[in-house]
């Protein structure tokens, strides 16, 4: 490509009935003139020049034939200010228009442009948090409800600064034990969809030495942020072995200065087996235990009992939680809700007739929906819950902090976008609050409480009709794998609904990628068609 600059055309030459090139005349500045195509004048001390072209692209230089009216509302820029400037000029005048658009939408002043191809204004900037976000963990401020939990993120001193450093407010270090080589299998995580994940939590591989090391480095480097401990102990049947196990790792991560620990109780993986697989599906189980951390910890030290949503129902698990910790009114506790949730995924074996099953805790998108069922029955027990598994965005969180959650434990969101995701996390809450006119996380902790959830028998019977807007349809036919039949494609394509068939389930619309399809009130005529069909 030869590109040929300062040179303004002077002829079109043709050649045998065709276009060959352009001749062109030398430009040159006179001195003390600002370097604007209008100043440019043709150098009649240089020769003009020949050029070759095999397309032509009209780029730059174009002058506007569109009319400058004074309309009120209506702001120009660009080449209709300044004819042929340059691109900088150019843009400047955009930003010039942007001003006096603003100025008369919110009814100011017209702004002074002291010139059309150069100004400048100071912007007052853009409240990043419109809502502030600082919260509190038994009585600590930290900057956010948001933290991470126990998951490959956190399993490491390098992980946990980088975290901070990011913006995060706090973390649960991953579920680390005393004593011998604890087995993390190769390949242990599986992705079973595209925002949810399997065994994002397992334990760690490190010794529980290692990790009060970490640590009491963390909370020396970063006063300011909430650093957390989790950990575990052996179900045998041999209680007093299993109690001093459990105490010593309590006391072991509280000599370390952990501002909290959390008590693994829910690994998918498997408990006892004696009234369930998981320890805190046994509430008789799960209440020994925490009685066993409650009597040896630290008052000024909070713990967490993580449990499984894995059951049929939450509250009396809580209801045996909330009898041993009445015991202990001057010490601080409460409960992680909910974790991973056990399953089974397959994966390929060269060895096996068909493939290997493994047990997963899965997380992510795909138990969000388990974890607010949990929460909903949980939380307005009056019991301290930080809420946990699967958010995947500032709306999934707000619901845990609704529902009761005084904080939110993030890890497949991380899994999946990184630790920088937290500024998104941050600023969507805090729209969301402005938005929902609340002044403070306090204001939207337990705003669902105490009837969250609204009864099967009280949900509207009313059933709508879809109607479709045709522009916005794409005619994929998506939407006539109806159920029912009531869903038909006229000639161009577009989708008819049939108000005999049709029962309003909205399948059609929350299948519409395109979002042509939504549902509207039924006509009379049509609530008596549906009812005599």
């Amino acid at each position: 490509m030869e590109i040929t600059s300062g040179v303004r055309p002077l002829a079109i030459v043709r050649a045998g009935g065709r276009v060959t090139g352009l001749r062109l005349a030398r430009l040159a500045l006179p001195a003390g003139r600002a370097p604007r195509p209008e100043n440019f004048v043709v150098n009649r001390k240089e020769s003009p020049v020949f050029r070759e072209f095999d397309v032509v692209i009209a780029a730059i230089g174009s002058r506007a034939g569109v009319p400058v009216e004074k309309t009120r509302g209506v702001f120009y820029a660009g080449d209709l200010v300044l004819g042929a400037a340059t691109v900088v000029e150019a843009v400047a005048t955009g930003k010039n228009a942007a001003l006096e658009a603003d100025a008369f939408l919110r009814r100011a002043p017209r702004p002074r442009i002291r010139h059309r191809a150069k100004s400048r204004a100071l912007l007052a900037g853009v409240g990043a948090l419109p809502v502030p976000l600082a919260a509190e963990f038994f009585g600590r401020p930290i900057r956010s409800p948001f933290l991470l939990s126990a998951a490959p993120h956190t399993d490491g001193y390098a992980q946990m600064r980088l975290a901070y450093e990011r913006g995060w407010a706090g973390g649960v270090m991953k579920t680390a034990f005393a004593g011998g080589p604890i087995h993390i299998p190769g390949e242990y995580l599986f992705r079973v969809g595209p925002a949810t994940y399997g065994n994002c939590d397992n334990v760690s591989g490190h010794p529980l030495d290692r990790v009060c090391g970490e640590v009491a480095r963390l909370v020396r480097e970063f006063p300011d942020r909430l650093t957390l401990a989790s950990t575990g102990g052996p179900v045998t049947g041999r209680d007093e072995e299993d109690c001093a196990r459990w105490q010593a790792n309590t006391r072991q991560l509280e000599n370390a200065g952990a501002m909290g620990v959390e008590y693994s109780l829910s690994c998918p993986q498997g408990g006892d087996g004696t009234h369930g697989d998981l320890v805190s599906q046994n509430a008789a189980l799960t209440a020994k235990i925490v009685d066993w951390v409650m009597a040896a910890g630290r008052a000024d030290c909070p713990k967490l009992f993580k449990l499984t949503a894995a059951v049929t129902a939450i509250p009396p698990i809580i209801r045996a939680i909330q009898a041993v910790l009445a015991r202990y009114p001057h010490k601080l506790a409460g409960v992680t809700l909910a974790n991973s949730f056990p399953a089974l995924a397959f994966r390929a074996a060269a060895t096996r007739r068909w493939d290997e099953g493994v047990v997963v805790g899965l997380s992510g998108e795909g138990v969000v929906p388990i974890s607010n069922l949990t929460l909903a029955r949980a939380a307005g027990l009056g019991i301290v819950v930080s809420g946990n598994g699967g958010p995947m965005d500032y709306r999934a969180a707000a619901h845990f902090l609704a529902l009761g959650a005084r904080t939110v434990q993030f890890c497949s969101i991380v899994m999946k976008y990184g630790l920088g995701i937290v500024d998104e996390l941050h600023s969507g809450l805090s729209h969301l609050l402005a938005e929902r006119g609340l002044r403070s996380v306090a204001d939207l902790i337990g705003t669902a409480q105490p009837a969250p959830i609204t009864d099967f028998a009280a949900l509207s019977a009313a059933k709508k009709l879809p109607r479709v807007t045709s522009s916005a349809c794409v005619h994929c036919g998506n939407c006539t794998h109806c159920p029912y039949q009531a869903v038909a494609l006229n000639r161009r394509g577009v989708p008819t609904f049939d108000a005999t068939r049709c029962i309003g389930c909205s399948l059609c619309a929350q299948s519409c990628f395109a979002g042509a399809i939504q549902l509207r009130p039924r006509t009379a005529a049509e609530t008596a068609a549906l009812a005599q069909h």
